[in-house]
C-alpha cells in the first residue's frame, strides 16, 4: 500500500499540472510567498517546514497512512494495490469535480 512522491508527481504532470523538483530553499520561498496566514495555519496544522530534512532527498519516499489502512482492515476493506494506473483513474474521477481547479 505505498505510493511514491515521484508516481504521484509523474501522474499529476501527465495531466499538465507542471510540477517539478525544487531545493529546500525554493521550496521554502514558494511556500512563504503563497501562504497567507488563515490558510498557513488551517495547512500547517501538521506540517510545518521543520517537517523537512534540507540534506535528505525524500522525493522518493512511500506516502502511506499506516493507522488509517489498519482501520480500513479490521472492517474488513482492502485498498487495491496502488500504481499509476490507480492514480490515473482517481485524478480523472476528482477532475470530474474541479478538485484541482
Amino acid at each position: 500500500h505505498y505510493i511514491s512522491h515521484r508516481d504521484i508527481v509523474d501522474v499529476l504532470n501527465t495531466y499538465g499540472y507542471g510540477i517539478s523538483e525544487v531545493d529546500f530553499d525554493e521550496f521554502k520561498q514558494i511556500y512563504e510567498e503563497n501562504m497567507n496566514e488563515n490558510i498557513q495555519g488551517i495547512i500547517t496544522a501538521d506540517f510545518t517546514l521543520e517537517d523537512f530534512d534540507e540534506e535528505e532527498d525524500d522525493y522518493e519516499e512511500n506516502v502511506e497512512i499506516e493507522q488509517t489502512t489498519e482501520i480500513l482492515h479490521l472492517l474488513g476493506f482492502y485498498w487495491p494495490q496502488p500504481d499509476k494506473e490507480y492514480l490515473k483513474r482517481l485524478i480523472d474521477y476528482l477532475n470530474k469535480f474541479n478538485y484541482f481547479n
